[in-house]
């Protein structure tokens, strides 16, 4: 599986300039003092995107019957992206700790709070994170050239759900007034906030890995 990180760590760096455009970019927009919410959101989406970027990689040219044909089974190919998705969020997470930190040390912000910060870019890079799952066994099943059209659907779907949610939570009165406020003052904790992504992104990332294990073992190349 060494030689599987060893192909998409030397596909993500013959990206080169790709690569760093977006984090010279959301440096500046850091350095301009615009929400640090934004820089985060942006760098973890782009990081996040170069690991399904590896997929398309893969699948170009007929490559991943060649692949298959080495000594890794179709499982070692799926744990391979996966543990990839959790280095790329290790070091995303260092990566925009020490931006935040050393820009806030470089202005003089004297309210800076480390450990409110971190929590913060845990949180947004978590639901970041969310979205990968969810891409990396639609891009295995339906591949490049379809995998955006399957997105698509999945998102109306999400939405569509999202309002059937909405509408029955209006009409039985669901979330009134006092549980309402009793949600928001959970939320109100960072780490409360911490603990419900950490279940959420979990379970997505163990569902996601469950059905992109069973897509590589039924699709044919």
């Amino acid at each position: 599986m060494k030689g599987l990180l060893y192909k998409d760590w030397v596909l993500i760096r013959k990206m080169g300039l790709q690569a760093l455009i977006p984090l010279v970019v959301g440096i500046i927009i850091l350095y301009s003092g615009e929400d640090k919410y934004f820089f985060i959101a942006y760098t973890s989406m782009v990081g996040f995107l170069s690991i399904i970027s590896t997929i398309t990689y893969d699948e170009y040219d007929n490559g991943m019957p060649m692949l298959l044909s080495l000594p890794y089974t179709r499982q070692d190919y799926v744990r391979a992206k996966y543990l990839l998705a959790g280095l790329a969020m290790l070091v995303l997470l260092i990566v925009e700790v020490s931006l935040i930190s050393g820009m806030a040390a470089l202005k003089g912000i004297e309210n800076f709070v480390f450990l409110d910060n971190f929590l913060e870019i845990v949180v947004v890079l978590s639901l970041a994170s969310i979205i990968c799952w969810i891409l990396i066994p639609v891009q295995l099943k339906y591949g490049a050239k379809k995998s955006m059209l399957a997105i698509v659907i999945v998102g109306g779907i999400v939405f569509i759900a999202g309002l059937g949610i909405a509408f029955l939570v209006k009409k039985y009165d669901l979330l009134n007034t006092a549980r309402l406020k009793y949600i928001l003052d959970f939320l109100a904790n960072d780490w409360n906030v911490f603990f419900i992504l950490s279940i959420t992104m979990a379970t997505f990332m163990g569902l996601s890995y469950l059905i992109s294990t069973k897509v590589m073992q039924k699709r044919e190349y």
